[in-house]
């Protein structure tokens, strides 16, 4: 289910977001991880999976195939698989096409990188690899995950474009739209004043509007 948070996310600059999360002070920046497909941009609740190394044949896996059964339409699939190997290929990204999901952000490496950057499901992650990580499996779904240096919790809101990954998490998701409201329209002041060549000084006084957090009305 698309809620109006995510309709508003979508239809907004990420430049804007991350302006408006550091005027109130909420972190949420992904490192590292990045488009297959520079194009590509994601947006959707956090859906969160936890692959680990599985020494003991007895512990509880998961199947990613019926994992993804677990999902909403337009989730954004967050894994956290930290490994040199790869973990997520062709055929899981066709899967999430199929079950119509917003795309992944996954921080670890993706194979058949190459097939993946042309399908229409945007997919986020640290990079190709062509190994194999050994005995390394999904021990648990739904559950905070480290992704790109960020703790994300099931149901926070993912947003991503060529110049990375945001986690906003659910209890300032509005905090941040209503600052985020806003900034945009500093920047659309801002774009046009440059179109019409007005004076540098008068420009400086715009881009100051977006210094200090809105005030509640």
């Amino acid at each position: 289910m698309i809620d109006e948070q995510v309709k508003f996310l979508k239809n907004t600059e990420t430049g804007a977001i991350t302006d408006a999360m550091n005027l109130i002070g909420v972190d949420g920046w992904m490192n590292d991880i990045y488009p297959v497909s520079s194009d590509m941009k994601i947006c959707g609740r956090a859906f969160t999976i936890q692959f680990s190394t599985v020494r003991d044949k007895e512990q509880k896996t998961f199947n990613i195939f019926e994992v993804l059964d677990m999902c909403e339409p337009g989730d954004v699939v967050v894994v956290s698989a930290h490994s040199t190997g790869s973990t997520i290929g062709e055929n899981i990204m066709h899967a999430l096409t199929n079950k119509g999901l917003a795309g992944m952000v996954l921080d670890g490496r993706t194979r058949d990188s190459s097939v993946v950057a042309t399908m229409k499901t945007p997919h986020f992650s640290c990079g190709p690899a062509i190994k194999l990580a050994p005995n390394f499996k999904i021990t648990a779904v739904q559950v905070p995950v480290s992704c790109g240096g960020m703790i994300v919790e099931p149901g926070d809101y993912i947003v991503g474009d060529c110049d990375g990954v945001i986690a906003l998490p659910q209890a300032r998701i509005n905090d941040v739209i209503y600052q985020t409201e806003m900034v945009a329209k500093v920047e659309s002041e801002l774009e046009q004043a440059l179109n019409n060549n007005v004076e540098m000084s008068g420009v400086a006084k715009i881009s100051q509007k977006k210094k200090s957090p809105r005030q509640p009305n």
